[in-house]
């Protein structure tokens, strides 16, 4: 499974200021064995988590026992906070480091940048062809809007309880119809339309009433 997170700032005293609500934490100490219980409860060893920048920020001497903890390939979009210093560092734990990357998913293109959406035109110096994209973004904390909007996707942990998310879910929330479509056909392919019930309740559709009403 592929992961998708950002701005976790670890070990960062002043977050706690700039951001109360989604991080109610006594101490930077709890917030940072949050964030990685939470990482860990949904990554696996072999998934790859893409962290869209500002990864670290406080004492330098933190990173590798936080490293040592994290679950996954971990995979760095630089953010404005990840200074030069730390980056041996993360390369040291096999950690690759990039100013801008996308993925391919299920026939779609994930840009993964640090920042808010740049124009289309830079979306199509990235991606050439005319796929469908969407802009996986970090940066403005609490500021952003939850889930996908008109082709982004804020995936800073400060939206989304402090958890990375999947991208499949990132994908599902994107496309959804594909997902009604497929479940409309696995539907009708386990179901007999000449029998009893279904001649009955299926419409001229041959989409079984029940189903339309969710039951």
């Amino acid at each position: 499974m592929i992961w998708l997170t950002s701005d976790t700032h670890f070990s960062h005293k002043n977050i706690l200021s700039y951001e109360p609500d989604s991080r109610p934490f006594a101490s930077i100490e709890e917030m940072n064995e949050t964030l990685i219980n939470n990482w860990n409860s949904v990554v696996d060893e072999n998934d790859d988590v893409w962290v869209c920048g500002d990864f670290f920020m406080g004492p330098v001497t933190n990173i590798e026992p936080i490293l040592n903890r994290l679950k996954g390939k971990i995979h760095l979009v630089r953010g404005n906070h990840d200074q030069k210093n730390r980056m041996k560092i993360y390369e040291a734990h096999g950690i690759d480091i990039h100013d801008i990357a996308y993925i391919q998913y299920k026939g779609r293109y994930f840009i993964l940048c640090h920042f808010p959406n740049e124009s289309q035109e830079f979306v199509r110096m990235v991606i050439e062809d005319n796929s469908e994209v969407v802009w996986c973004y970090g940066h403005v904390h609490g500021k952003a809007p939850k889930g996908y909007v008109n082709g982004t996707y804020h995936v800073g942990v400060d939206t989304n309880n402090l958890t990375p998310i999947s991208i499949e879910q990132i994908w599902s929330e994107c496309w959804p119809q594909e997902i009604m479509t497929k479940e409309v056909q696995e539907y009708k392919d386990s179901h007999n339309t000449t029998c009893e019930a279904c001649q009955k309740e299926c419409g001229p559709d041959n989409r079984c009433d029940g189903f339309a009403r969710g039951t």
